[in-house]
């Protein structure tokens, strides 16, 4: 598998209070957005289906979080802080 890097993404902002971009470097194909908590369960799945799109954080918990972003064959894992 090839590693998306943060120069394809960007997740921001990162702590975030509600609400985070992400901005794909192109248009996605086949692209979704996961979340999980530190015990490693799935939060939020959501479809990627432009180059900029939200993710709405605004139901959780403060604390920390990963976002993986998959992509085809290629994946990008980010720590995500909501504050």
């Amino acid at each position: 598998k090839l590693e998306l890097t943060a120069k394809d993404i960007l997740v921001y902002p990162n702590p975030t209070y509600s609400e985070l971009t992400i901005e794909l470097g192109e248009s996605p194909t086949e692209s979704q957005a996961l979340l999980f908590n530190a015990k490693g369960q799935l939060l939020i799945q959501q479809q990627l289906i432009s180059k900029e799109s939200q993710l709405s954080l605004t139901d959780l918990p403060e604390g920390i979080y990963w976002m993986r972003i998959q992509e085809s064959e290629r994946t990008f894992v980010q720590k995500v802080i909501k504050l």
